[in-house]
């Protein structure tokens, strides 16, 4: 099982990057196996709004890789392997996949679980309804976060994985 979360350029995964990524590979016990964490180097300058919301800057980014020079690490790292997210389907492994796309790697089918949809679930209420974001699942599991931590790729897949643990006994 891989819990996995990545930071963007922006929303769609044709027109925008992986700016990064971390993924945290444990055995059916929950035992940590291994684990993956880059950084990457957009092709164009950061939005001011990216910035905000990653903390994430260019000058941080500039001396990075290029996604493309990590894709096979990444594609071998995930194998067939289950992929748990916080809103993983709609986004996280959508935008992988249209990332992977642009240099001819074939699309990721993996097993996935998503904390969004598993909380939604428990809760009984519709797909669209508000407070699922990760900072509203973690508040109301009593989960302690630090905000200014927030939309850090490595950060959100520990409080996903905090709120997986939650949700699988519900």
């Amino acid at each position: 099982m891989i819990y996995m979360d990545i930071e963007t350029t922006g929303f769609d995964g044709t027109k925008f990057e992986i700016i990064e990524i971390y993924m945290l590979k444990e055995d059916a016990s929950g035992n940590k196996i291994d684990e993956m964490h880059y950084f990457f180097k957009p092709s164009k300058p950061l939005d001011l709004k990216i910035i905000e919301i990653t903390k994430l800057t260019d000058d941080f980014l500039k001396d990075k890789p290029k996604f493309k020079d990590h894709i096979n690490d990444i594609v071998n790292f995930i194998s067939n392997e289950t992929l748990v997210g916080h809103n993983i389907v709609s986004f996280d492994l959508r935008f992988l996949n249209d990332n992977l796309s642009q240099y001819n790697f074939k699309t990721l089918n993996n097993k996935t679980i998503d904390t969004m949809v598993m909380a939604r679930e428990v809760d009984n209420v519709g797909k669209y309804t508000k407070g699922y974001k990760l900072i509203d699942l973690a508040t109301k599991y009593n989960i302690k976060f630090d905000n200014s931590k927030l939309h850090g790729a490595k950060y959100d897949t520990l409080i996903t994985k905090e709120i997986y643990e939650i949700l699988k006994d519900k």
